[in-house]
Formats: C-alpha cells, structure tokens, sequence
C-alpha cells in the first residue's frame, strides 16, 4: 500500500468538576475564583486530582493534504 504524510491538527478540550468548600462570605463567582487562587486550592486545576470528574472531547481536522 503506498503512503502519503499528511498535517493533521488535534484539539482537546477537558473539563472536570469538583466540589470545593468555600467560606460563606463567598457570593459571586469572582469572590469564589478568588478564594481558591489565593488560598493554595491548587488541586481545584489538577485533572488528575479530579479524574472521577474528568471529561475530555477531543476532535481531529485534516489541515493539508501534502506535509510541508
């Protein structure tokens, strides 16, 4: 079978969703992204902290038909 090199892209885009306890003085949804970027909740970003909850979509587009 003869080959050809082709150019491809491929995109992900991952979600999750944790839940996290935040202080009751945090109302709005700055307050709350606030609170966790300051108070070290780094794990809140972790995919791999949150893999129970991890969603990802990935898809694929051909982007040339001949590599450069």
């Amino acid at each position: 079978m003869e080959m050809k090199v082709v150019k491809v892209k491929v995109s992900r885009n991952e979600t999750w969703y944790p839940e996290v306890r935040v202080p009751v003085y945090c109302e709005t949804a700055e307050q709350i992204i606030a609170f966790l970027q300051e108070d070290d909740q780094s794990w809140v970003y972790d995919d791999y902290a949150n893999k129970n909850t991890y969603d990802a979509d990935q898809w694929t587009e051909v982007l040339s038909e001949e590599a450069e």
